[in-house]
């Protein structure tokens, strides 16, 4: 599990490994690694953003384009190419179990990564 600077939990499932470059946790496998942010209001709105970042920085193999997505939602090429730069954000509701899912599909023979994610209620249900 992931504590979230609001106090709000993510569990992680399908990272293959966590790297100081990348401040946090990278799959470099083909295939989806997910972070399930739980203790959340059902059907409330929620401002997401998501963080990667890459000390190392440049033209590096791994710095290749992902797919990421929200509640199973359409999927968003990312590409992890910044320092703490924001990969991904906007604005979406709490399933019925007061979750938010986020998925991150590698593709390719770069990494999926993950440092950091933002999130605050922006409306009740």
């Amino acid at each position: 599990h992931m504590t979230l600077y609001n106090g709000y939990k993510a569990a992680l499932s399908g990272w293959t490994h966590t790297r100081d470059y990348a401040k946090g946790f990278l799959r470099n496998i083909n295939g989806k690694a997910t972070a399930v942010v739980s203790g959340l209001v059902p059907a409330a709105q929620y401002l997401y953003s998501i963080y990667a970042s890459d000390t190392i920085g440049g033209p590096m193999a791994w710095h290749q384009d992902n797919l990421d997505s929200v509640n199973h939602g359409v999927e968003t090429t990312v590409t992890q190419d910044g320092y703490y730069m924001v990969q991904m954000n906007g604005v979406t509701a709490a399933n019925p179990r007061g979750e938010i899912t986020f998925e991150f599909d590698r593709v390719g023979r770069g990494h999926a990564q993950l440092t950091a994610i933002a999130i605050a209620a922006v409306a009740g249900p």
